[in-house]
């Protein structure tokens, strides 16, 4: 009988067993963003911890949905470095993706780990500058970003992607030495392109230790060296995909780090997510009623997204047409468009004359229509037909400032009639309901 048992239990594990082998993975298709306080790491740079004690202060789970289910459930997590070894590495700022185990979970074909997981930024920071990290809030980033900028001409999503790189390589610190000694400054100039650095700003009257010679450098190799890189840059989109975009092409084909490809990822994201929120270039927007009223009549709007819901205006006798960039033509804008603005910008009411047949009545001969009309160019028509839908006369009359008109059909006999309203073109304006 024991024998018996223990055979059965063993069968029963078995069975459970080779069920849960045979079971399909979960599928990963949403996730949870992780709380701010969580999302970054910040360490002064002089004393990097090790990649045990990183991983040591990585969430345990993560927060996702399975199988395209709402309702989200934890699911265990273990922590890598993208872009390659984090000890033998001299940089930053270093991004953590999640990884799980595949034979439970895995990720929909249509999401990308390393640009829509959560992701742990690390960020090695001057000792001096250490609490200002948001995005580093330094001197020198300010003065890089007006630099970009004021002086170069790229747009704002652009110089987010630089100086994601720049902070990636050196701090924004003109100092740093990298590469066993054989890089040099905010860009880790390397090897001749350092001695390149130090023989222009010699001969050109600057320093090439300082932020402002290595700055009017970048400018000059850009164009002189790298001007199908300065070309790609200038022409990315002004806004959060922009800065990734001028990010990834700055790593892959300026900087060209090891494992240039994945480190640019990480790169791309710390420009997207990062710097963009800090330097994205927001206008006001004025609102014109151009004959009506408004409120508000001003908002903020940020380049590179939706212009949000818009104020509805009001004129007696008229119907809001929508707003546009000119009084008369120019380009509709709605909630849904995108900003790209470089100035302040005032939208234009459209107006549309109120037309409308309230009503359509009939004794016997006679048809009484109550319209709505301000434009007294206007024409109002009465046609009638048979049962058979085929139309036998029709009477017109200006519209005027009476609300009501009335066509009289003597010796016409007919089944219904219909009223409706054509401006001065005969372009129909509005039709109403029959009797």
């Amino acid at each position: 009988m024991t024998r018996r048992i223990v055979c059965l239990c063993l069968t029963l594990v078995l069975c459970t067993l080779t069920g849960a082998a045979d079971r399909e993975p979960a599928v990963i298709t949403a996730f949870v963003p992780l709380a701010e306080r969580d999302a970054v790491l910040q360490f002064p740079a002089d004393e990097k911890p090790t990649l045990t004690e990183i991983l040591s202060q990585l969430p345990a789970t993560l927060r996702v949905c399975l199988d395209g289910a709402k309702t989200p459930v934890s699911v265990p997590v273990e922590w890598f470095c993208v872009g390659g070894d984090y000890e033998k590495r001299g940089e930053y700022y270093y991004q953590f993706s999640p990884q799980w185990d595949t034979t439970r979970y895995v990720l929909d074909s249509r999401l990308d780990v390393l640009t829509e997981a959560p992701y742990v930024g690390v960020f090695l920071t001057d000792a001096a500058g250490a609490e200002l990290l948001a995005v580093t809030k330094s001197p020198n980033e300010a003065a890089v970003f007006e630099y970009l900028t004021g002086v170069m001409g790229l747009n704002a999503a652009a110089a987010c992607g630089v100086m994601a790189n720049i902070q990636a390589e050196s701090y924004f610190n003109p100092h740093a030495l990298g590469d066993n000694g054989t890089s040099y400054g905010i860009c880790q100039w390397h090897n001749e392109r350092w001695t390149r650095l130090k023989d222009y700003c010699s001969q050109n009257g600057y320093d090439s230790t300082t932020l402002d010679g290595q700055l009017h450098y970048l400018d000059y190799e850009l164009t002189r060296y790298y001007s199908s890189v300065l070309r790609q840059i200038r022409a990315v989109s002004n806004n959060a995909q922009g800065a990734y975009d001028a990010a990834s092409v700055w790593c892959i084909r300026f900087e060209i780090p090891a494992n240039k490809q994945t480190v640019a990822v990480t790169r791309g994201n710390l420009a997207k997510n990062s710097y963009w929120p800090q330097y994205r270039e927001s206008f006001t927007v004025t609102f014109s009623p151009n004959g009506g009223t408004v409120a508000p009549d001003s908002q903020e709007v940020t380049n590179g997204e939706p212009y949000g819901d818009l104020p509805v205006p009001a004129r007696d006798g008229y119907t809001f047409g929508g707003w546009f960039t000119a009084e008369s033509g120019g380009e509709q804008i709605t909630a849904e468009t995108v900003a790209d603005l470089t100035e302040p910008q005032t939208l234009y009411a459209r107006w549309n004359v109120a037309v409308a047949v309230k009503a359509v009545s009939r004794d016997g001969d006679l048809i009484t229509a109550d319209i709505q009309c301000d434009d007294l160019s206007a024409l109002v028509f009465c046609a009638v037909y048979l049962d058979n839908g085929k139309m036998v006369t029709v009477f017109s009359s200006q519209v005027t400032e009476e609300p009501a008109c009335a066509f009289r059909f003597e010796n016409v006999t007919f089944d219904y009639a219909s009223v409706f309203i054509l401006d001065s073109s005969q372009r129909p304006l509005c039709e109403g309901g029959r009797t």
